[in-house]
């Protein structure tokens, strides 16, 4: 419980309904946009934290095939501790590329990652993914829409939505960095669907959950 609160701020049979919920909904987008099904593919985590989702996915691909990436190595080690099948690999918080060895992915997501980072941090890692896929791949990134900042003052009990939301209209995404040391890389960003219009992908469409309302799914395929 304490690590599903401290990695997700939700925990139990809630948490796992949202699991779930995402899980099922990259399979129907992968079968939507490649044509065939998700079983066998390869598969990359990017931002895999303690597992969550990695270890739904072992229903549709071998272990072999599947790789856990994240810049946290505490993330890792309570993957090691959980004993989980796979690779698992650290990564630079600005990577260029990654530690995936030869490995080329039909399918990578980014859950509650993209929500994150920095536009520069996001560009480069939007870059460092893309070396790693195979031919038209698809990449499944969580974003947060500008309704985000609403939801935001509500719960913090602040008064800035209204400027956020003007950033995110003028700019095409609002950023606020998180105190501490990784601050100029990490923090809250609301983002336009447009953002993720970078070199080397084509944005295939977007899907929503209704389980999780701030994680908006960009679709891109590695073009």
């Amino acid at each position: 419980k304490d690590v599903q609160q401290s990695w997700t701020r939700g925990f139990g049979i809630e948490l796992f309904q949202k699991t779930v919920t995402f899980v099922r909904l990259a399979e129907n987008i992968f079968v939507r946009h490649r044509g065939r099904p998700l079983a066998g593919s390869s598969i990359l985590d990017f931002g895999c934290g303690y597992g969550r989702m990695i270890r739904l996915m072992y229903y549709y691909s071998n272990p072999a095939d599947i790789w856990g990436i994240d810049a946290w190595d505490r993330s890792l080690s309570l993957c090691t501790e959980a004993k989980l099948p796979g690779h698992f690999a650290q990564s630079e918080r600005v990577p260029v590329r990654l530690p995936v060895e030869a490995a080329q992915f039909d399918l990578a997501y980014a859950f509650s990652v993209f929500t994150h980072l920095a536009p520069g941090a996001a560009t480069a890692c939007l870059a460092a993914i893309r070396r790693h896929m195979a031919p038209g791949g698809i990449l499944i990134a969580t974003y947060r829409p500008v309704e985000f900042w609403r939801f935001i003052d509500k719960a913090r009990g602040t008064e800035f939505a209204a400027e956020l939301e003007d950033r995110h209209r003028t700019q095409g995404f609002a950023y606020t960095p998180h105190n501490g040391s990784d601050g100029e890389t990490y923090g809250d960003i609301s983002l336009n669907i447009s953002f993720f219009e970078q070199p080397g992908w084509k944005v295939a469409g977007y899907d929503r959950s209704l389980t999780d309302l701030f994680q908006v799914a960009a679709i891109l395929k590695a073009i």
